[in-house]
C-alpha cells in the first residue's frame, strides 16, 4: 500500500467486516444540518481497490471475483489521484471492493439505502455480483436502495467502478479544474422503515412583517399500497416549540409529496449579519413503525425587484469569492477541517456570498454556510459545455437533467443558497443554447420557485449572448485587462448591459488575475496578450475592477462581484500559451496559494470588501459635507481602504445641483466626476508640505480651504506638485476633486513626527 498522505485522517477507520450494524448517529456520519430515526452503517475506512486501465474489469467479472494480489488498498473518502501520486494523471476506470456483514435483525421490516456522496466522474454498482445502479452527477449524492441484493446469512460485497476520463458525449465534457477520480466523500449504508421519510425542507415568504412558509416532505412507499400514516411537524426554537400540526395523509404512490402551509410571526430572520436557524422535524407513523427526519431552518426569502437583488426586503450587494474543492494534500477530498478554515478565512475577507464552483459541493460546506451567515450561489458542472450536447435530448434524459434534479433536491433545504445555475461559459450567443436555457430554467423553477436561477456568461464582450432575457439576473465572467482587453473596459461593459436590459440586476461572476507568491517583476511571468503573473498586477487588476463593479453611479444596477477566486487549484487546462513553466496545471488566481498561504491581494480584498457596508456606506457624504459645507451627493458612496498606514479614502461621483453649482464656481468643465475624501489624524498642529502626483485636473480642499486647483491634464510623475499644508491637532479632512474620468494619485505626507505614504486610490 502506497504510503502517502492521503484523506486517511478525515475520519476513524471502522472495519465492518463481519460485524453488524453499530447504529451510528446521523452526526457521526457527515456532521450534517440533519437528523433522523434511521440507523447509519458507515463504510469509510479501508477499502480494496483497482486501477483499470484498459477497461476491462467488467468484461472479466471482477465484480464477481474475490480481490487478488492485483488489488491494493485505498481510503475512503479520497481521491486515488492524489493517495498514488505516481497516478496523478490517471484518468480512467477504477474499482472499489468492500465487504460487510449486517445482522438479520436489522433488516426486518427495513430497507437498505447506500449513500455515496461524492464518485468522480460516473459510477456502476454492484452489489453481491448483481447491478445495482449507476451514477452520473459526480458532485451529489448517489443513493441506491440495496434492499433486494442483501444476503443476511453471508457476508455482502459492494463493488463501485468510477471513471474519471474527460468524455465528450457526457456533461462534464469538459473540465476547467482537476477531473479527480474515485470516491472522494462519504460512503455510508442508511437502515430505514419500509414507509419513510424521503426529504424534507420549507420554503419561507415574508410579508408585511409575517412569514408565510410550506413545509413540503416527501414520503417513500415502495409497495405503493394505499396506506394511511400519521404525520406530525415540529417547529422548534432550540427547546422551545413555536409551531407545530399532526394530520392523516394516504400514501397510494411510491413517492408521495406532502405540503403544509403555514403563518408565523416573531421569528429572526436568517441573514448575513445574524444568521438564525431553527430546526423543523417532520415523522410519520405507520403501524408499529415510526421514522422521522429534521432540518434547520432559516426565515428568508431572495427576489428580484427592478435591477436589484433583494434579500429579506434588503436591497443586495454582493461582495463574493468563488471556492473550489481542492487542496493539494487531498484533491476533491476535503476534509471538514479544512472546509471550515477555508470558509473561517473567507469570513476575514469580508465576503457574504460564495459560488461554489463549478459544482455542487460537500453538504457540510453548505451546513457551515448555513451556520456562518454565507449566501450561497450553486450550480451544476455545465462548464463550457457544447450546444451540441444542451440541444441533445438524450444527453438531457442521462446528464442534464438529473443533475439539476439533484442539485435542487439535495441541497434545497440550505437557507445558505438563494442562487440556482444551470451552467458556466456555455455557447449562450447562439440559439441551441437559447433553448437549453429556456428548458433548463423552465424545469428547476418546477422544482424550486423561491430561489432565483442564472448562468454564468462570457459572452458579453460583442453584445451577442441571448439568453439573459430568460434568467432572473445576468452574471459575467469578465477578464478584462487579463485575456483580452485593457483594466479599464469593464465599466462601459456594466452600463451597456444595464441599457440593453434596464430590469435586469448584473452580476460579475468572476474577475481577477494570475500571481504567484515567488513571482517577481520583470521575470519570466510576462505572458502573452500583456498578462503579467505578479503580484503586484494581481493588486492593480483587482483594485481597478472592483472600482468599476462596486462603482456608486453603478449601485442601482449593478449587484457586486465574486472574485475568482479563494485559493489556487489543480487546472488541467493551465499549461501553455505563456502560463509559467513552473505552475504548469495550476491556475494561478486565487487570493491564497494552494498551500492557503496569503499573496497580498488577500489584504487588498480585505480591506476593500470590509470597508463596503450595504448599502454603500455614506461616510463619504459626511465627509465632504464636513468639508465642503452644502455639497452632499444625492447617491450612496464607496469607502476605499487602501494604504500601508490605515488612511481610508471615501469615494463619491457628483451628480447633483450641488455638484453643478461647485463646477461653476470654480469655472470649471462639467467633466468633472468624483470626490474622494479622507482624515488625517495628528497629536498637535503641524505646517508641512504636502507632496503629491496628479496626472488629471483636480482640486484639493483642507478643512474646507481650497489649497490647490490645476486643471491642465498631466501625465503622472510621482512627487511631481507641492504645496504647503497646515494641519490642526486632531481630525483633518482632506477632499479632492477630480476631473476628466479621474486617474491615480499618490500622497506622501512629510511631517515632522511620522512619514506615511497613502497609495493609489484607483478612481
Amino acid at each position: 500500500m502506497n504510503k502517502t498522505k492521503r484523506a486517511t485522517f478525515i475520519f476513524l477507520l471502522l472495519s465492518l467486516i463481519g460485524i453488524s450494524s453499530n447504529n451510528l448517529n446521523a452526526q457521526d456520519i457527515y456532521e450534517s444540518k440533519y437528523s433522523t430515526s434511521s440507523k447509519f452503517i458507515k463504510l469509510n475506512g479501508e477499502w480494496d481497490f483497482r486501477f483499470d486501465a484498459e477497461n476491462v474489469g467488467e468484461k472479466e467479472q471482477w465484480q464477481n471475483k474475490p480481490v487478488s494480489k492485483n488489488w491494493d488498498k485505498i481510503e475512503v473518502p479520497s481521491t486515488y489521484n492524489v493517495a498514488f501520486p505516481e497516478k496523478y494523471y490517471y484518468f480512467g476506470f477504477a474499482w472499489y471492493k468492500k465487504t460487510i456483514k449486517i445482522d438479520k435483525q436489522e433488516l426486518i421490516g427495513k430497507r437498505v439505502i447506500l449513500h455515496v456522496n461524492g464518485a468522480g466522474l460516473r459510477s456502476n454498482l454492484w452489489i453481491n455480483g448483481s447491478k445495482a445502479g449507476n451514477h452520473n452527477s459526480p458532485y451529489s449524492d448517489f443513493p441506491t436502495d440495496i434492499t433486494e441484493f442483501i444476503n443476511v446469512e453471508k457476508g455482502n460485497t459492494i463493488t463501485i467502478r468510477t471513471d474519471n476520463k474527460i468524455d465528450k458525449s457526457s456533461v462534464p465534457d469538459r473540465i476547467g479544474w482537476w477531473p479527480y477520480g474515485g470516491l472522494y466523500r462519504d460512503v455510508y449504508l442508511e437502515i430505514i422503515p419500509e414507509i419513510a421519510i424521503e426529504n424534507v425542507w420549507i420554503d419561507t415568504n415574508q410579508k408585511y412583517g409575517k412569514w408565510d412558509f410550506s413545509i413540503n416532505c416527501i414520503i417513500n412507499n415502495p409497495s405503493h399500497k394505499g396506506e394511511s400514516a400519521k404525520l406530525e411537524f415540529v417547529l422548534k426554537d432550540e427547546q422551545k416549540i413555536i409551531w407545530s400540526s399532526k394530520n392523516i395523509y394516504e400514501l397510494d404512490k411510491i413517492k408521495t409529496k406532502i405540503s403544509l402551509d403555514g403563518k408565523i410571526q416573531n421569528v429572526i430572520k436568517w441573514d448575513t449579519d445574524n444568521p438564525k436557524l431553527y430546526e423543523l422535524t417532520v415523522s410519520i407513523k405507520n403501524k408499529n413503525q415510526k421514522h422521522s427526519r429534521s432540518v434547520k431552518v432559516g426565515f428568508r426569502d431572495v427576489k428580484v425587484e427592478g435591477s436589484k437583488i433583494v434579500v429579506n426586503n434588503k436591497s443586495l450587494l454582493i461582495k463574493g469569492i468563488n471556492y473550489h474543492e481542492d487542496h493539494p494534500d487531498y484533491g476533491s477530498a476535503m476534509p471538514k477541517e479544512q472546509i471550515k478554515k477555508d470558509l473561517l478565512a473567507i469570513k476575514e475577507l469580508g465576503v457574504n456570498l460564495i459560488r461554489s464552483a463549478h459544482y455542487t459541493h460537500d453538504q457540510y460546506f453548505y451546513d457551515l454556510c448555513d451556520e456562518m451567515g454565507f449566501l450561497v450561489w450553486a450550480e451544476i458542472p455545465a462548464w463550457q459545455t457544447s450546444t451540441k450536447l444542451l440541444a441533445d435530448s438524450s444527453v438531457w434524459v442521462k446528464y442534464l437533467e438529473p443533475q439539476l434534479t439533484d442539485m435542487v433536491m439535495q441541497y434545497r433545504s440550505h437557507p445558505s443558497i438563494i442562487i440556482w445555475s444551470v451552467g458556466n461559459e456555455f455557447d449562450s450567443n447562439n440559439k441551441e443554447a437559447l433553448q437549453y436555457v429556456r428548458k433548463s430554467v423552465k424545469y428547476v423553477r418546477s422544482l424550486d420557485t423561491t430561489r432565483l436561477i442564472t448562468y454564468a456568461s462570457d459572452k458579453h464582450r460583442k453584445d451577442d449572448d441571448i439568453c439573459f432575457q430568460e434568467v432572473d439576473f445576468i452574471s459575467i465572467n469578465e477578464y478584462y485587462g487579463w485575456y483580452y482587453g485593457t483594466l479599464y473596459d469593464l465599466g462601459n461593459t456594466l452600463d451597456r448591459l444595464h441599457g440593453k436590459y434596464p430590469n435586469k440586476p448584473i452580476v460579475v461572476s468572476e474577475f481577477n488575475a494570475g500571481a504567484a507568491l515567488d513571482s517577481v517583476a520583470n521575470d519570466n511571468y510576462s505572458a502573452v496578450r500583456g498578462k503579467q503573473y505578479t503580484l503586484e498586477y494581481q493588486n492593480k487588476f483587482l483594485t481597478v475592477h472592483m472600482d468599476q463593479i462596486f462603482h456608486p453611479d453603478r449601485i442601482d444596477y449593478v449587484s457586486g462581484g465574486i472574485i475568482w477566486l479563494y485559493s489556487d487549484y489543480a487546472d488541467i487546462h493551465r499549461v501553455g500559451g505563456g502560463h509559467p513553466k513552473q505552475w504548469d496545471y495550476v491556475n494561478l488566481k486565487g487570493l491564497v496559494n494552494q498551500q492557503r498561504e496569503r499573496k497580498p491581494s488577500f489584504e487588498l480584498v480585505k480591506r476593500y470588501y470590509n470597508s463596503i457596508s450595504e448599502p454603500l456606506a455614506q461616510l463619504s457624504e459626511v465627509l465632504i459635507s464636513q468639508a465642503l459645507p452644502g455639497y452632499i451627493k444625492e447617491k450612496s458612496a464607496v469607502e476605499y481602504p487602501i494604504g500601508k498606514d490605515g488612511l481610508k479614502w471615501h469615494k463619491a461621483i457628483m451628480g447633483n445641483k450641488n455638484a453643478v453649482d461647485l463646477i461653476k464656481q470654480l469655472e470649471l468643465k462639467d467633466d468633472c466626476h468624483a470626490y474622494a475624501a479622507t482624515e488625517i489624524f495628528v497629536e498637535s498642529d503641524i505646517s508641512t508640505t504636502l507632496l503629491f502626483g496628479r496626472n488629471d485636473g483636480a482640486a484639493i480642499w483642507l478643512n474646507g480651504e481650497l489649497i490647490y486647483e490645476n486643471f491642465n491634464q498631466h501625465a503622472f510623475v510621482y512627487n511631481e506638485f507641492s504645496t504647503p499644508i497646515k494641519l490642526k491637532k486632531g481630525k483633518n479632512l482632506l477632499v479632492l476633486l477630480l476631473s476628466q474620468g479621474g486617474g491615480n494619485w499618490g500622497f506622501n505626507f512629510n511631517l515632522e513626527t511620522f512619514n506615511f505614504y497613502s497609495g493609489y486610490p484607483e478612481l
